[in-house]
Formats: C-alpha cells, sequence, structure tokens
C-alpha cells in the first residue's frame, strides 16, 4: 500500500510544472513538519519517535503535495524506519526512499540537499558510481548539509582512501551549528577509519570528545566500553564506561561489556596470582552475566577477552597437580 501511494504521487508529480510558491506552507503545518524533522534528527531506536514523524509528514505532505522537503523527510524516514542491522534494510525500503526522493527533486530540480540523500542511500544500496555521480550533483548544486562531507567520507572510506575520507570526516565536524546526528555521523566515520589506519590514539580522542559533549548518551558510553576493552584492552576504563552507560539505560550492549570487562580483570587476577581479589571480580562479573563463554561468544572478535580462556586453563592445570584431599 505504501508503495502504491508513493507511486500515485509521483505519477502526479510528474505532471507538475514546478512553483516557487510551492515552498511556502502555512504556520501551522510548519510547525508539524518541524517536529517531524526533529524527531528524525533525535532518532536513536525508539520506534514512536519515527511513527509519530511519519504522522506529522503524512498530514504535511496531505495538506502540501507540491512541498519537496516533506519527501526528503520521508525517504529519511523510509532509511530509518526499514534499518533492520549494519547495512541490511526490509525489502522495498530504499526503493521506497529513492521514489520519494525522486518525487523531491521533479518538484524542485535544484533541490541539492535531496540529491546528497540519493546518494547515500545509493551508498546503502552498494551504488557506488551512482552515489558518487549523485553527490558531485549535490555539491554542484551548492549543499551546505555536512552530510555532503559525510557522505563523501563513506565512500571515501569503502574505496580505501582513508586520508581523503578523513578530511571529509573532519569538514563536516569544522561546520558550525551542527546538529546532533551529524556530529555522530561524522565521529563514528573518523573512529572506523582511524581503526582501520590503526591510529588508535586519535580513535580515543574521537570517543572521549563524544562522550564530553554527550554524557547523558548511555549509546556513547557503551561504545567507548567496548573500544576499551577490545581495543586498548583497558578493562578497568571499559567497566567505568559500561556502569556509566548502564547507570543511563540498561541494555544488553552495556551488560555484555561489563561482563567482559570484569571477566577480563578477573583472568588478569588469576594469572598474575591475585586469586583473592580474583574470586570478588568473578562473583561481580557472574552476577552481570552468569555464564562467560556466552560473553566471549557474543562479544565475536575481541582478542582480550581470550586471557579468560588462559586463566581456566591455568587454573585446570593447577588442579591436576594438587595431591587429592
Amino acid at each position: 500500500m505504501k508503495r502504491i501511494l508513493l507511486l500515485i504521487g509521483l505519477y502526479f508529480v510528474l505532471l507538475y510544472v514546478p512553483d516557487a510558491n510551492a515552498q511556502v506552507i502555512k504556520t501551522s503545518v510548519k510547525r508539524i513538519f518541524d517536529n517531524s524533522v526533529v524527531l528524525l534528527d533525535d532518532y536513536r531506536g525508539d520506534s514512536s519517535m519515527l511513527e509519530e514523524a511519519k504522522l506529522g509528514l503524512d498530514q504535511v505532505q496531505k495538506n502540501n503535495p507540491k512541498f519537496p522537503p516533506v519527501y526528503h523527510e520521508l525517504a529519511r524516514y523510509f532509511v530509518k524506519s526499514g534499518h533492520t542491522v549494519g547495512r541490511n534494510f526490509r525489502p522495498g525500503a530504499l526503493e521506497d526512499a529513492i521514489l520519494a526522493l525522486e518525487m523531491a527533486t521533479k518538484l524542485d530540480p535544484k533541490y541539492a540537499d535531496a540529491y546528497q540523500l540519493k546518494s547515500h542511500v545509493l551508498w546503502l544500496q552498494g551504488k557506488t558510481s551512482e552515489s558518487f555521480e549523485s553527490l558531485r550533483v549535490a555539491e554542484k548544486l551548492g549543499s551546505k548539509s555536512p552530510f555532503l562531507h559525510i557522505t563523501y567520507g563513506d565512500l571515501y572510506d569503502e574505496q580505501g582512501n582513508y586520508d581523503m575520507a578523513i578530511d571529509r570526516y573532519k569538514r563536516a565536524l569544522s561546520m558550525t551549528g551542527l546538529k546532533r546526528n551529524a556530529v555522530t555521523s561524522a565521529s563514528e566515520g573518523l573512529i572506523r577509519v582511524y581503526l582501520k589506519a590503526n591510529r588508535i590514539d586519535e580513535a580515543d580522542q574521537i570517543y572521549q570528545d563524544q562522550t564530553k559533549n554527550e554524557p547523558n548518551s548511555a549509546w556513547l558510553h557503551g561504545n567507548y566500553a567496548k573500544f576499551l576493552l577490545c581495543v586498548r584492552d583497558d578493562y578497568e576504563k571499559s567497566i567505568v564506561e559500561s556502569r556509566l552507560a548502564l547507570n543511563i539505560m540498561n541494555y544488553p550492549a552495556a551488560r555484555l561489556w561489563l561482563a567482559g570487562a570484569l571477566y577480563r580483570k578477573w583472568a588478569d587476577q588469576i594469572l598474575t596470582g591475585k586469586d583473592n581479589q580474583a574470586e570478588q571480580t568473578y562473583i561481580e562479573a557472574k552476577s552481570v552475566i552468569s555464564n562467560d563463554i556466552a560473553v566471549t561468544a557474543g562479544a565475536g572478535s575481541c582478542k582480550p577477552l581470550e586471557k579468560i580462556r588462559d586463566a581456566k586453563d591455568m587454573i585446570a592445570n593447577k588442579n591436576k597437580l594438587s595431591p587429592p584431599k
């Protein structure tokens, strides 16, 4: 049904001659539109925010079907609501986003940010050359969006051109008046590239900047906790960041990294002969997640957690050597 409505809308758009007055909407409708934009900007996984945004956008579209920005925001909704994990999306979500953006650019052929967002969606679809092409159109039209640089960064990163990617992400972060979602996207891009280029200290600094700028973000503290444990092998600081995350919101990933850091600490204590301290740490770790095997499996390629196996091997060898009672 959603795609049928979009196709019907596109049919009428194709018959439409662009009109500058179409950009003007009533103040009451503008408030609804602006609220939907904020909800999409601030979305961090709460689906009710997306649905509220969609209701508002549907109302704006119904009253102002020739208003190009509403299709730009509908495209953002389709991308966000269709996202599952990584770069995977529900069938049809990205296609609906492209369709909405084509409506926007048909209504306003000079709508630079619509071409920028289309570039991002094409990148998500794995269409690199088409993504670059759309991005160049956006740049030529004078897009001032930080996501112009961020999308360039994503494309250069994918090509292994890390210096160009870093330059683009930094250019995005240097812009004034950035919204939180732009700062987050550019920062995550920088971290990803720094890690690929083995520039660990610089990645660490970005994490520190993020948690300083958004101290109440559970996700940022949890992400930093993972980095500290799996990249830095700094379980003490990872424990601190995991607890900060959990104090804000109790969610599975933060519990995983707290348990992982505690089991890693326990392993270090066992391997260095601090058995009494290790006993207390082990109790604490089990109170978070009782099975250390589940922790190491859930953590994936978190190399420092291999020390847990070493500690268990040491205990097993000691038990073999101990005389029977």
